[in-house]
């Protein structure tokens, strides 16, 4: 017969449960990537994705504009204090790991009284107090890599932060840029059609042109004006959400004229299967899912017997100027072994919930990456399908704007109504609107495309 079966219940347990924990390993493998093309579907250049993507929109302003978000945004303030609560807590996970020493300095001052006499005594002490846990089961060593896994998450989201900001910020700049390039434009038509009236009405009054023809530009007039109303107001809302970005006060000032920068040729897009190391919003889910792998073992291991040993160690004195003298001294070391037995199941549900928790950030890193190359694909279509657009339209506008001269021309000598001149106005102010706002979706595609890419904005980025 052996120790043990003459060994309280609880005892056995115990022993037991500190066998099971040696031989307890963590099998749950992280899941594998899903499907990765060769290739992306729309033919590019199977190059390296470049660096420094703000620049080669060459746009001085915008440069500008970037810095000052970065330096001034709210939000992106606050991704940075979320890093250093994460930071602070890597630094806290680890001091449990170090044996904690603590002093303590305490006066006791105590009157006994009878019928006759009277007497006060009273003590200092003090002591140094030593606690530590002994990590057998290494649950704090993996509670300090939990943490260090979601600091290093927490860096990857501000990194993606500050991307997404870069890329509102570029957003919201050509917003501003096309809403003024258009306001320019209404306020030329409005210039065109009032001379346009004032011809008109000369023939008028020298019996040339029907009255129709007056109230019919008139009504074009009033229209153009009215438009001109609304593209001011719409100017003014984004160019106050620019400065919300930039960390201004939302005054609607207009930023100085410019034109909107024209897209040069394609940019390299590299290979599918790079997408998922690049991209810092995969890199940070990536990095959540380790974290969620790591509180499974520290959840399991919450489980078994905690080891701690506490001392202390101290003297006492009735005179506090001999209490660092006095030869008066007491040690204490105390070993202690806390082994859960009975807790309603709770701990055994809080390892099913780390698992859950962890099969759950599973199907949103699957769901992620798939997003990440359907970002890709589309922006990559969407770059073919709007230059194509964009050359059209620049064929249309010229031929529109030439109908528009020839039919008024024809119609002071008497050859068209003017029906047919405002169908060519029509149709000439539909095709400059229309490659102002083509170039627009082009730099918004263009943008979308490298934010999908995970290419750094800044070619001394890491």
């Amino acid at each position: 017969m052996n120790a043990l079966s003459n060994s309280p219940p609880g005892i056995t347990i115990v022993f037991s449960l500190l066998l099971s924990a040696c031989a307890t390993t963590t099998d749950y493998t992280l899941p594998d990537t899903p499907y990765v093309p060769a290739t992306w579907q729309q033919d590019t250049a199977h190059q390296p994705v470049q660096a420094g993507w703000l620049a080669a929109l060459n746009d001085p302003q915008l440069v500008k504009l970037v810095n000052e978000a970065i330096r001034n945004n709210p939000q992106l303030a606050t991704q940075r204090a979320l890093l250093d609560q994460a930071k602070q807590q890597l630094i806290i996970s680890g001091a449990p790991r170090i044996p904690e020493l603590s002093a303590a300095l305490s006066a006791s001052r105590r009157q006994i009284q009878t019928a006759t006499t009277r007497t006060t005594s009273q003590n200092l002490e003090l002591t140094l107090n030593l606690n530590w846990e002994i990590d057998i089961w290494g649950k704090l060593k993996d509670t300090q890599k939990q943490a260090a896994l979601i600091f290093a998450a927490k860096k990857a989201e501000l990194d993606m932060a500050q991307l997404q900001l870069v890329a509102e910020t570029s957003n919201a700049w050509y917003d501003v840029l096309e809403a003024q390039t258009l306001l320019v434009l209404y306020k030329s038509r409005l210039n065109n059609l009032q001379r346009n009236l004032d011809i008109i009405e000369a023939g008028y009054r020298q019996g040339l042109n029907p009255a129709l023809d007056i109230y019919l530009t008139r009504n074009d007039l009033q229209q153009e004006t009215a438009r001109i109303s609304a593209q001011q107001q719409l100017t003014s809302n984004t160019v106050r959400r620019l400065q919300l970005l930039l960390g201004r006060y939302p005054d609607g000032q207009a930023f100085p004229p410019q034109a909107l920068p024209l897209i040069a040729g394609n940019i390299p897009a590299g290979l599918p299967s790079e997408l998922i190391n690049r991209r810092p919003g995969l890199h940070r889910d990536w990095l959540e899912l380790l974290a969620a792998d790591t509180g499974i073992a520290i959840a399991h291991k919450q489980r078994f017997p905690h080891l701690s040993i506490t001392g202390s160690s101290g003297q006492s004195s009735t005179e506090l100027r001999n209490l660092l003298q006095t030869n008066q001294g007491v040690w204490s070391l105390v070993g202690g072994l806390l082994q859960p037995l009975f807790n309603a199941g709770e701990l055994a549900a809080r390892e099913e919930e780390a698992r859950t928790r962890l099969r759950q950030l599973e199907q949103q890193y699957q769901a992620s990456v798939l997003q990440a190359f359907a970002e890709v694909e589309t922006a990559l279509t969407q770059e073919a399908a709007l230059e194509s657009q964009y050359q059209q339209y620049l064929r249309a506008e010229e031929n529109a704007r030439t109908a528009e001269t020839i039919s008024f021309e024809q119609y002071q000598r008497g050859l068209v109504n003017y029906a047919t001149v405002l169908e060519s106005q029509r149709r000439a102010f539909d095709a400059q609107s229309a490659v102002i706002q083509l170039q627009r979706q082009q730099l918004n595609n263009r943008i979308a495309l490298h934010v999908a890419l995970g290419g750094s904005f800044d070619e001394t980025a890491l």
